[in-house]
């Protein structure tokens, strides 16, 4: 059984490969070779190479290079790099 987030998710993304499909070919939904652009385009979206972003790691691999600025006495940019990340968490990138 899929999340409900996953499911909400599909629908969207399966909206935007219509309006994208719909937009470059001009084909009609009925169309034999809509569903197979549709479901090529879905295959390639659901198997693409680039994993999401951890965001553990991404933390962990940070506070490493802070720790290492800090250890070899480089204290103002470890403190810069410190504010820019905190800078950066707090934006809403992707809402």
């Amino acid at each position: 059984m899929s999340s409900k987030f996953k499911r909400k998710n599909r629908k969207i993304v399966g909206n935007l490969v219509d309006q994208l499909i719909n937009h470059i070919t001009e084909m009609d939904n009925s169309d034999e070779n809509f569903g197979i652009a549709q479901k090529f385009i879905i295959n390639k979206l659901d198997n693409n190479p680039f994993p999401d972003t951890n965001e553990f790691h991404v933390k962990r691999e940070w506070a490493d290079i802070v720790l290492k600025l800090r250890l070899h006495s480089q204290e103002d940019r470890a403190g810069r790099l410190k504010y820019l990340y905190e800078e950066f968490m707090k934006r809403k990138t992707f809402e």
